[in-house]
């Protein structure tokens, strides 16, 4: 009986041998791995994300006190509300769709466009909003959720206005006036997740919670067909729905960051001619006494090394305890001569070996050593 079983577990361990794929090339396709991850605060939710190599991603919601699942395919990115109520996440256009596109060699404002896909924890409904850039929610609060549109398709041709929503707008007409251009920002769509308001900012191009949620703080490029349409720096009280103008007029305006207290507020910014093409850029700060943004760094501050100015491609973060600012400095550019025509220009690489890189590298990094900035730092005053 013994001889018989040993014979049998032989020809069940070979057979299940047999059946085992071999590990070559092609099997790379086939792996996936886990993407974004995250524990909803009350620690009864969890969200993964599963990648494939060459498909379509998929993500769940696990609720381990019910022990249901919500799936969404096509989801990658994903993000619980601090009250563990809502969960955001974008869901991408299928793959297959998104590579006929790049092989056809589609303009990007033809490009297939994720959508938002916004999931009531409660209910177990998923809400979707179609063509969106980015999504944002507070650090620490919750309660609010922002999200900014895609570029229109202007390849297509203008279609009729279809109807509007009964949601707010603080800002110029709900229609944009035909495409948009390249340089202007999008619909900024600022949701009361609790009471499913919307309050709809026109033309914005860069925004930023603070960590406790109750302040906003959006950039508008404004309109070269619209001369209504706001321009500046604003910031959004969300519980009171004030709203207050930071900086008034044309420019470019990014990297904003609040300190830990979400008191105050710093940014970088330029409101040269659009045709400059070496920008001043310049720090700015605001708290919640002030009615309007301060120029605290100048591109010409003493104190920055000679020929240095405020980097636009540095980043701007506070301290711990909001005392103190950190930002980029970067020798300034010169600025291309006009005056030569660029046929006439020889242009070659010269190598040295002595270099630090091979050149091959030193030309992959071109870009990002360009943009390379110098931490510094100021000290900020609480008293304003």
């Amino acid at each position: 009986m013994q001889k018989r079983l040993t014979i049998i577990l032989f020809f069940v361990v070979s057979f299940a041998y047999a059946q085992k794929k071999p590990l070559d090339h092609k099997v790379y396709d086939t792996w996936e791995a886990v993407g974004t991850k995250q524990l909803s605060n009350n620690g009864q939710l969890a969200l993964y994300s599963v990648l494939q190599q060459e498909g379509d991603a998929t993500l769940y919601i696990t609720n381990f006190k019910t022990n249901s699942k919500l799936t969404v395919p096509r989801a990658a990115v994903g993000q619980f509300s601090n009250d563990s109520k809502f969960a955001a996440f974008l869901i991408k256009p299928f793959y297959k769709d998104l590579r006929q596109a790049k092989i056809k060699k589609t303009k990007p404002d033809a490009m297939p466009k994720d959508t938002l896909g916004i999931a009531n924890l409660t209910s177990n409904t998923v809400t979707k909003v179609a063509r969106v850039k980015s999504f944002k929610m507070p650090e620490t609060g919750f309660g609010y959720l922002a999200y900014q549109l895609d570029k229109l398709d202007t390849t297509k041709k203008a279609t009729a206005a279809a109807p509007k929503k009964d949601n707010e707008t603080d800002f110029a007409d709900d229609e944009p006036a035909g495409g948009i251009r390249k340089e202007e920002g999008t619909d900024l769509i600022v949701k009361n997740l609790l009471t499913g308001v919307d309050k709809t900012y026109k033309y914005v191009t860069d925004y930023a919670f603070s960590k406790d949620g109750k302040q906003l703080v959006f950039a508008c490029s404004g309109s070269k067909k619209d001369k209504t349409a706001p321009q500046g720096v604003y910031l959004l009280n969300t519980e009171k729905g004030l709203l207050k103008t930071l900086v008034k007029g044309k420019g470019s305006f990014k990297g904003f960051t609040f300190d830990e207290e979400s008191e105050h507020l710093a940014f970088i910014g330029e409101q040269d001619p659009e045709k400059k093409e070496v920008k001043n850029y310049n720090i700015y700060y605001n708290s919640l006494t002030l009615d309007t943004a301060q120029t605290i760094v100048d591109y010409d501050m003493p104190g920055l090394p000679a020929k240095w100015s405020v980097s636009g491609d540095g980043k701007v973060t506070f301290s711990k305890d909001g005392k103190k600012l950190f930002f980029g400095i970067a020798p300034v550019k010169k600025p291309k001569d006009t005056t030569i025509v660029d046929f006439e220009v020889a242009k070659v690489d010269v190598w040295n070996y002595k270099d630090d890189y091979l050149q091959p590298m030193q030309l992959k990094n071109a870009d990002r050593d360009g943009k390379r900035s110098f931490l510094s730092v100021i000290d900020v005053y609480s008293s304003d």
